[in-house]
């Protein structure tokens, strides 16, 4: 995924869209993000799950605390699965 940049004091609402390929009908079980940094206790919360016709729109609100590089990790449910996906984020 594409790295976001953000400014050190900026918070911010990141948007994850998911969507079967087939286009069935589902929906995402206990959506969670976490917000980490390289030896720092990582942020947790749960997401803004919204439904979008046939795909759905994972949200997490963001607030990095100091400059350097991070990782936004979406996780949820599938069925019998968890799947994660993850977006880099850089503070300047």
């Amino acid at each position: 995924m594409k790295e976001r940049i953000m400014e050190l004091g900026e918070r911010r609402r990141v948007t994850l869209v998911l969507w079967m390929e087939d286009g069935a009908s589902f929906e995402p079980v206990q959506p969670t993000w976490e917000l980490s940094k390289a030896q720092e206790t990582p942020e947790t919360g749960t997401c803004e799950a919204v439904p979008d016709g046939a795909r759905w729109q994972l949200t997490a609100e963001i607030q990095p605390e100091s400059r350097g590089d991070y990782r936004l990790t979406y996780q949820f449910g599938l069925g019998t699965e968890i799947i994660r996906r993850s977006i880099p984020i850089r503070v300047v």
